[in-house]
């Protein structure tokens, strides 16, 4: 029924194998582009690292889960072979569902930080700033939030999660509407995060179809998206299990169709937020010169307006002072304790992006006046 699939034990150890390798390599690869062009880490990439550490310990769960024969199989019919093999799959289910919160939460932050480095070049009171700032907060909320939750389901007596039914109605708290608010809390955090950038990348000065290859770029969050409905859909069906077929189907199974998916949903999250720092590896250019470009069309209209600004105040005061009138791009220099004057012409010939900070280079010539002239 709908996305429920009978995996077989191979399928389940595949993901517990290929996502926390595919992740491990596109870590390593994200740390090597980083080093050669910044020389240093920043946060976002420490959060990344985390968030692999924990993706791994999910993987290794699911692996020793399929070791024992319990997850990806069916139930035994035995009554002692089925109760063991129930607990083994419902102890990775909760070791699976306590790091996924925290692993997710710091690709989520570290999209944030990243989306911060590139787009944060205005005052502290734009709308962006305070986004972000928001955004932080509530990711930060979220990930502790669920992983106390899911740490503190049975009080006292975690070990009964895994236990008899009997025991966890007694001890436990009821999972439905926590697992509900976790599912779709997840989808709506993601598509902040989505479209945290888009409002930047459509109020840039360049071509549509820049526009649009910048925005697929940051927007390979989607992949996050996609698992997160997906594993949210397959959660609903199975709180609804008693009013659907899915109250006939094997509970080892569907055990490990929510393992299942929590593991694609991290893995993609994982691979996503490392695509755009590798960028570079199949384009010459790279992601630093489109981050450059972009906090260079992101800040250039503050900051010639600022130059414009002060040059223009500087002319005026200066054609006050001496009576004579300037031409566009030229100011009028009279050194200090001299009656000369010399005239410096800027000429505007470069635009040098680096690392973020806009410098403008300038070529000046100077013609020296009647030295008695005032």
């Amino acid at each position: 029924m709908g996305l429920y699939a009978k995996f077989t034990p191979g399928e389940v150890a595949a993901a517990g194998v290929v996502f926390p390798f595919i992740g491990t390599i596109l870590v390593a690869l994200r740390t090597r582009a980083r080093l050669r062009k910044l020389k240093k880490l920043a946060v976002e990439d420490y959060l990344v690292y985390v968030a692999l550490g924990l993706l791994i310990g999910m993987g290794i769960a699911t692996v020793v889960g399929v070791a024992t024969k319990s997850e990806g199989y069916s139930t035994p019919k035995e009554k002692e072979l089925k109760q063991a093999t129930e607990t083994s799959v419902e102890k990775v289910f909760w070791i699976t569902e306590l790091f996924q919160p925290l692993a997710l939460g710091c690709i989520k932050l570290s999209f944030i930080f990243f989306y911060r480095k590139i787009f944060n070049v205005g005052p502290k009171t734009s709308i962006f700033n305070v986004v972000s700032i928001v955004s932080i907060v509530i990711m930060a909320v979220w990930m502790f939030g669920f992983f106390l939750a899911v740490l503190l389901i049975c009080p006292g007596k975690i070990d009964r999660y895994w236990g008899p039914v009997a025991g966890r109605a007694q001890y436990c708290w009821s999972t439905t509407k926590f697992l509900y608010a976790l599912c779709w809390s997840d989808v709506g955090t993601d598509l902040i995060i989505l479209v945290m950038p888009i409002p930047s990348v459509l109020h840039l000065h360049i071509t549509t179809r820049k526009k649009i290859g910048i925005a697929c770029i940051f927007g390979m969050g989607i992949l996050t998206v996609v698992a997160s409905i997906i594993r949210a859909v397959f959660y609903v069906n199975l709180l609804n299990a008693e009013k659907t077929e899915l109250a006939t189907f094997d509970p080892n199974m569907l055990n490990t169709n929510g393992i299942y998916w929590m593991l694609v949903e991290t893995g993609l999250a994982l691979i996503a937020v490392n695509l755009p720092l590798l960028y570079g590896t199949v384009r010459h250019e790279g992601i630093e010169s489109v981050i450059r470009s972009v906090r260079s069309f992101a800040s250039i209209g503050s900051h010639t307006h600022s130059q414009h600004h002060d040059i223009s105040s500087a002319a005026a005061s200066i054609t006050k002072n001496s009576g004579e009138g300037l031409s566009e791009n030229s100011i009028e220099l009279v050194p200090q304790g001299t009656h000369s004057k010399s005239t410096s012409k800027a000429l505007h010939n470069d635009v040098d992006v680096e690392a973020g900070n806009i410098n403008v280079v300038k070529t000046y010539s100077v013609h020296e006046l009647d030295p008695h002239a005032r």
